[in-house]
């Protein structure tokens, strides 16, 4: 069976609200609960058909290369590392942090080091041992990507390039994604 994954990128209480705000970030959140219900809606007929997997900047503060381009976000630990207060995260999803070191962007969700991977059970995140997203789909036999998210110019677009280079057929969903300026950007 030709499996999809559901790619939810960075959708965080620092880039909606918080510390670097991507303008109408919000605006993505309705979309990509519609499309998390339509996956859970279908689960019931066919379980293994889609999965979803929730993607989160998790930075440490020492991360001086990164910070030296952005302002600090998504520190681990902290609430603006957190999920949308009304992202819909159901149990049995899959959730992967990337940028953990302190050196590495984390701009991808398939980054090959600085990665942790979680699923979700009870409201609780249970640590899995595959090292990368391409493991995880590659065990879930994954053929198609679907990218939503934050920021399309960033973490969308190095992800789905990514995706692409790794031979998934890959798809942005442009309606469930925005932009934010880079930092030397005139508004």
């Amino acid at each position: 069976m030709a499996r999809i994954a559901n790619l939810n990128v960075d959708v965080l209480r620092d880039f909606i609200s918080g510390t670097l705000p991507v303008p109408g970030g919000e605006e993505v959140v309705d979309l990509i609960n519609a499309e998390t219900e339509k996956t859970q809606t279908a689960g019931l007929t066919n379980l293994t058909s889609t999965i979803n997997v929730f993607m989160a900047d998790c930075h440490d503060e020492e991360n001086e290369e990164h910070f030296s381009t952005w302002v600090i976000h998504c520190l681990r630990g902290t609430e603006g590392q957190k999920f949308h207060p009304t992202l819909n995260v159901p149990d049995l999803s899959f959730v992967v942090y990337k940028g953990t070191g302190k050196k590495n962007n984390g701009y991808s969700g398939f980054d090959t080091e600085d990665v942790e991977i979680y699923i979700t059970e009870g409201g609780h995140l249970l640590r899995l041992q595959f090292k990368t997203l391409h493991e995880l789909l590659t065990h879930l036999e994954v053929e198609t990507n679907i990218i939503r998210g934050l920021a399309t110019n960033f973490c969308d677009k190095a992800t789905a390039i990514d995706s692409a280079k790794l031979g998934y057929r890959t798809c942005i969903d442009l309606r469930a994604c925005r932009g934010i300026p880079f930092p030397d950007d005139d508004p």
